[in-house]
């Protein structure tokens, strides 16, 4: 995960889908965005029900905590504008 450092700082800054869709395609994503919203919509409401403090137990904390709270924020982000 050291390696997604800029990537999720990057996602955790994004204040649109649009820039999460931006910043995804940057990052190698080949999905179209209609394919990308589906898939964080599918995401989220999978997760909703999964507290931060659970996934970071589950995860042992450390730098998968950054990924899960940069993905929640995505994930909610184009949830709310589907």
């Amino acid at each position: 995960m050291k390696g997604d450092k800029d990537l999720v700082e990057k996602l955790k800054n994004v204040k649109s889908p649009d820039e999460a869709y931006a910043v995804a395609k940057e990052a190698g994503l080949n999905d179209t965005k209609e394919a990308f919203r589906a898939q964080m919509k599918a995401l989220h409401d999978k997760y909703t029900e999964v507290t931060k403090e659970d996934l970071a137990a589950a995860a042992g904390g450390g730098s998968a905590t950054d990924v899960i709270a940069a993905a929640a924020s995505v994930v909610g982000a184009v949830a709310a504008a589907a």
